[in-house]
C-alpha cells in the first residue's frame, strides 16, 4: 500500500505472525519458557537449553522470511526437535568397518611379542622397593634358595616370602594389564 507522500505503508499482521516484532516477543514470552524446559529435561544443562531455546527463535524468523507457517507454536516445537535430532545425530560415533590385516611372519610376531613382554617385565621390575627387586632377582636370576637370600640380606625366611609374594603380584599385574 502506499501512504499519501508515495510511503509504503506496512501491511497489518496478525497477532500471531512472527513476522511482526511485537508478535514474536509475545511468541517468545509464551513459548519461550516451555521450550527452555523442554531442552532443560532433555540437555541436562540450563546454558545449553537457553542456547537452544535462541537457535530456534532464530530459525523461526529465517524460516518466516520465506512466509509465515500458519502454526507458529506447532512450527516451533517442530524446530526444537529437529534442534535435538541433529545434535544426537553430530554426537553419535561413526563405525567405520574397515579392516586391514598386515602379513608379518610368525617370527618377526613373535620377536615383537617378546620384546613387548619384556619391556612390560622390566618396568614392573623398576616399579618394584630396592629389596623387593633384589629378592626376586636372587631367587629368579641367581638362582638362590629362600634360606640363602635371607642370610645374604639378613633378613628373615618369613620376609624374603613376603618380597617374593609383592613381586610376583606386580609382575603379574603388570603382565595381565599389557592385555
Amino acid at each position: 500500500m502506499t501512504g499519501a507522500a508515495g510511503e509504503t505503508t506496512p501491511q497489518p499482521t496478525s497477532a500471531s505472525d512472527p513476522r511482526d516484532q511485537r508478535a514474536l516477543e509475545a511468541l517468545f514470552r509464551e513459548e519461550g519458557p516451555g521450550l527452555r524446559r523442554y531442552f532443560r529435561y532433555r540437555l541436562r544443562n540450563d546454558e545449553d537449553a537457553l542456547d537452544y531455546v535462541q537457535e530456534v527463535f532464530a530459525r523461526l524468523v529465517a524460516a518466516v522470511r520465506d512466509g509465515t507457517p500458519s502454526q507458529p507454536v506447532a512450527y516451533l516445537r517442530r524446530i526444537a526437535m529437529n534442534l535435538l535430532i541433529d545434535r544426537s545425530r553430530s554426537e553419535r560415533p561413526v563405525h567405520c568397518a574397515i579392516t586391514v590385516e598386515i602379513a608379518v611372519p610368525p617370527e618377526q610376531e613373535e620377536a615383537l611379542l617378546v620384546k613387548d613382554v619384556m619391556t612390560t617385565y622390566e618396568a614392573a621390575l623398576e616399579s618394584m622397593t630396592d629389596r623387593t627387586r633384589t629378592v626376586f632377582l636372587l631367587y629368579r636370576v641367581e638362582g638362590l634358595k629362600y634360606r640363602e637370600i635371607a642370610d645374604r640380606l639378613g633378613v628373615s625366611i618369613p620376609a624374603v616370602q613376603k618380597h617374593m609374594a609383592r613381586a610376583l603380584e606386580r609382575l603379574t599385574l603388570a603382565l595381565n594389564d599389557r592385555d
